[in-house]
């Protein structure tokens, strides 16, 4: 029988750098971290219905560490709220199939935090009432927040994962990571550009709709690009990861 997997919480100020237990946590996974960003409630469903089908089957095997938002999306619907599919899914389900990967959730702390039916409430539309709420079924939860407190910006969860990804590759030997992006808004677009910029590695998602689709289509930015790569479907994401070192053959 498997041994039960915990979740493990750690709460740092945005200006302070991850304690010593962040790397002791993540020391049994693979060397290689994967960053899954995109869209949430702003996709079409059908989009995120996709997304959720396409990324469990392209990463089917993967060991290393699988960060996120980490939040899971609710819609309202009149009696009470429902499950709305993004890929903040995607980690859940993958933890379950591959048993040596180790989840990490880095969430920004944009509202006060507060308990309800659903869980954990981490953020909330007052505009379209939908909810975003902690996913529990994570090994590993990063909190930001400005200080104990004070909320921060939706942006530093891809600034965190970028800064936590660039010291991971400088003080690991054999360390490898990728950007996996699949359709996604403005925060989106500047995490691709931010890593891009730094020359990491990038897998766009063609067909996944809204800013990633746009820089798929994007040829002049792609050719001045070159660790940026287009894939179409599961098999050509699995290629890539394998060819990048982040799949086993």
């Amino acid at each position: 029988m498997d041994q039960l997997r915990k979740t493990f919480m750690l709460w740092i100020d945005t200006n302070d750098q991850p304690s010593a237990i962040l790397p002791m946590r993540l020391a049994n996974a693979a060397p290689y971290f994967i960053r899954l960003t995109g869209g949430a409630n702003l996709m079409a469903k059908s989009d995120g219905e996709r997304g959720i089908r396409l990324l469990t089957q392209a990463l089917n095997g993967f060991g290393g560490v699988l960060m996120s938002g980490g939040a899971r999306i609710f819609e309202p619907t009149g009696s009470g709220y429902k499950p709305y599919p993004t890929v903040l899914e995607v980690p859940p389900i993958l933890r379950k199939i591959n048993r040596d990967m180790i989840t990490l959730a880095i969430c920004p702390k944009m509202i006060q935090m507060e308990y309800s039916d659903l869980g954990i409430v981490v953020d909330r539309d007052d505009k379209t009432g939908y909810l975003a709420v902690m996913q529990p079924n994570q090994d590993l939860w990063l909190i930001l927040q400005k200080n104990v407190d004070q909320i921060t910006l939706r942006s530093t969860e891809w600034q965190e994962c970028l800064e936590l990804t660039q010291v991971f590759l400088a003080t690991r030997n054999h360390f490898g990571a990728t950007l996996i992006s699949y359709n996604g808004g403005n925060q989106t677009s500047k995490e691709i550009s931010a890593w891009s910029n730094a020359n990491l590695n990038v897998i766009l998602v063609a067909g996944s709709g809204r800013v990633t689709d746009e820089y798929c289509q994007n040829h002049k930015w792609l050719d001045a690009h070159p660790s940026v790569y287009i894939c179409h479907d599961v098999w050509e994401i699995r290629d890539k990861l394998i060819s990048l070192g982040g799949l086993l053959g």
